[in-house]
C-alpha cells in the first residue's frame, strides 16, 4: 500500500521507485518490499488554475533519481530523497521521463496560439536535458502525446497515444529515425532485440522484431 495512486515507476540501484499523487510522492521500494523511503515536493515553478496535476513519470540514471512533474524535472538522491536539481521543461504538463545517452529525455505536452484567431492549438514534443546543467539541448516536436518511453539500443523509443505507433529517435543530434506499427494504442513498451507494446484497446501484446520487421500476432493480454 502506497497511499497515493502510482503515475510513474522505474527500476535501479536495487530498488523500485514510485512517483505519483496529487501531494506529490515518491517512493522507494527496497527488494524486500518494504517501503524504506518516502519523499514529498512541491514545484517550483507555479502552474496555472487548472492544470495542477500530480507527477508523471519517474527514471533511475547514474547521477540520482528523475521525475517529471509539471513544467519540471527534479533529481534527488536516491539515499537521501533530498532534492539534488530542478530544471524547468516544457509545458503545461510533462509527461513521461527516461535517461540514457548521457541525457534526460522529457515528454510533454504544450499549446500555442495560431491563425486565423489565434487559435490554442495543442503539441507535443521531446526535450533532450544536460543532467549535469539542466539546460535543455535538443527539442523533437512529436504529433501527440507519449504515453511510455524507453531508452534502448542507442535509441530513444516513443509510445504516442493516438497513431498506433512507436517512435524510433536517435539520440546524436536528436531526430526522428522511424515509425513502426505497433498494434491497437500502444500504452506501454519494453525494447530488447523486440520491441513489445502491450495495447490498450485490443487488450493484446504486440511483438515486433527490430532487425528483420517481422510482426509477431498479437496475443491476448
Amino acid at each position: 500500500g502506497l497511499g497515493f495512486e502510482p503515475t510513474g515507476m522505474a527500476a535501479g540501484g536495487e530498488a523500485v521507485w514510485v512517483v505519483g499523487g496529487f501531494q506529490r510522492r515518491l517512493v522507494r521500494i527496497d527488494p524486500d518490499g518494504r517501503i524504506r523511503l518516502t519523499v514529498g515536493f512541491e514545484e517550483q515553478v507555479p502552474l496555472r488554475t487548472g492544470f495542477e496535476r500530480g507527477p508523471a513519470g519517474v527514471a533511475v540514471g547514474p547521477d540520482g533519481v528523475w521525475v517529471s512533474h509539471g513544467l519540471e524535472v527534479t533529481r534527488f538522491d536516491p539515499r537521501t530523497g533530498e532534492v539534488e536539481k530542478t530544471a524547468q521543461a516544457g509545458g503545461p504538463w510533462t509527461n513521461d521521463i527516461a535517461v540514457g545517452e548521457g541525457t534526460v529525455w522529457v515528454a510533454f505536452t504544450t499549446r500555442h496560439l495560431v491563425p486565423p484567431g489565434d487559435q490554442r492549438v495543442w503539441a507535443a514534443a521531446l526535450d533532450a536535458v544536460d543532467p549535469r546543467s539542466g539546460r535543455r539541448t535538443a527539442r523533437v516536436p512529436l504529433v501527440t502525446d507519449v504515453v511510455d518511453l524507453e531508452v534502448r539500443d542507442r535509441s530513444v523509443w516513443a509510445a504516442l497515444e493516438v497513431g498506433d505507433t512507436v517512435w524510433r529517435i536517435g539520440p546524436h543530434p536528436p531526430h526522428v529515425d522511424g515509425t513502426i506499427p505497433a498494434g491497437d494504442a500502444p500504452i506501454a513498451i519494453a525494447v530488447d532485440r523486440w520491441l513489445w507494446a502491450a495495447n490498450k484497446t485490443a487488450a493484446t501484446v504486440t511483438g515486433i522484431d527490430l532487425r528483420t520487421g517481422e510482426h509477431l500476432a498479437a496475443a491476448p493480454a
